[in-house]
């Protein structure tokens, strides 16, 4: 299993997660159809519109129980969510994709 982690610095404020089947053709990804992926990818949703990738993993489940262990951070301290999720997820990537 693979986990991919994204250390953005996002410029706006977010309001919600999002995740999305990905097709990866000759170093190009996009978004495809369920059954066609190479992997997932788990964004979070801009008010102001648009998203930022923060992870790639390789199934929907991952990507479901990635965002639920995100949500729980969120109800923490939302503002720290995506500034410490790189350090978030070392500690704990184990009992989360147990």
């Amino acid at each position: 299993m693979f986990l991919k982690i994204y250390n953005n610095e996002l410029s706006g404020d977010w309001d919600d997660f999002e995740y999305y089947p990905i097709i990866k053709e000759n170093d190009f990804c996009e978004e495809c159809e369920i059954g066609e992926e190479s992997f997932w990818s788990v964004f979070v949703h801009l008010k102001e519109g648009g998203l930022a990738c923060i992870a790639d993993v390789p199934n929907q489940s991952d990507a479901l129980r990635l965002i639920s262990f995100l949500k729980v951070l969120q109800k923490n301290n939302k503002n720290q969510v995506i500034n410490n999720f790189q350090v978030s997820i070392n500690l704990t990537v184990n009992q989360v994709f147990l």
